[in-house]
């Protein structure tokens, strides 16, 4: 009996094909025989699709901001010959339909915000991060994997929280 199964690692796809066959025989344990029965299941991966890197990712995002405060993330999809230069505001090439994901993580390395969506019809997709009241001085990580039936891609960029705002009565914290 063959079985196929289909999983998902990243942005490629595994086929598992499986051989199925019932063993049968003996087997002596503490003096005696036992009957033995099981199924035998030998695992092989065969590669069978992996998707290009030409989708090209345009961003626009909030580089610094302070507690209680949005860091705010727009990606704009576009072929990748149609935008080498990944010019966020060209309005021809954009691809939508695109599946995006956004991924917030901490100096840390915890992730502390995601974000999923697709690509509108301008290849736009929009999203917000809120800082946290009393967050500390630190630097964050942005990811951005965009995935469609041919392509995927990403980019990674860094962000900076930079605590509560300052009353103005009172004195600058150390660097």
């Amino acid at each position: 009996m063959l079985l196929e199964s289909r999983s998902r690692i990243g942005f490629i796809f595994v086929n598992h094909y499986v051989q199925v066959s019932d063993t049968h025989g003996v087997i002596f344990v503490n003096g005696q025989f036992l009957k033995l029965s099981f199924i035998e299941k030998p695992v092989g991966e065969i590669l069978i699709e992996q998707k290009t890197d030409d989708l090209s990712i345009a961003t626009q995002y909030t580089q610094r901001a302070h507690s209680k405060q949005f860091i705010f993330v727009d990606v704009k999809i576009f072929e990748h010959e149609q935008n080498k230069y990944n010019k966020f505001d060209q309005n021809y090439g954009f691809i939508p339909d695109v599946e995006i994901q956004v991924i917030i993580t901490n100096e840390d390395h915890q992730e502390i915000f995601s974000s999923v969506g697709v690509s509108n019809d301008k290849g736009l997709f929009e999203t917000k991060y809120l800082i946290p009241d009393n967050s500390k001085r630190e630097t964050l990580t942005i990811t951005i994997n965009a995935e469609n039936n041919n392509s995927s891609s990403s980019k990674i960029f860094q962000v900076f929280t930079l605590g509560n705002i300052q009353n103005s009565n009172s004195p600058n914290p150390p660097p």
